[in-house]
């Protein structure tokens, strides 16, 4: 279970701090989180670590914004 993609318009969400998008099923990840500029910390689980693109790591990582990598959730 869980969300397999996130809404375009999450880049709207401009003040958004924290996401955490962990325990869920993502093919890609939204283009629009490296345009989140005040975000402070993504959580993703592990598997999705390949998901994340070097261009994106890139810039979330200049913004010193905290990516956490965290086992999945057994349910």
């Amino acid at each position: 279970t869980g969300l397999s993609s996130l809404p375009p318009q999450i880049k709207q969400l401009k003040n958004l701090q924290r996401l955490d998008l962990s325990n869920n099923r993502f093919s890609s990840l939204p283009d629009g989180i490296t345009d989140l500029t005040n975000l402070k910390k993504v959580k993703l689980s592990k598997r999705d670590k390949k998901l994340l693109s070097e261009e994106a790591d890139k810039t979330l990582n200049a913004r010193n914004v905290k990516i956490i990598f965290q086992e999945e959730k057994k349910s």
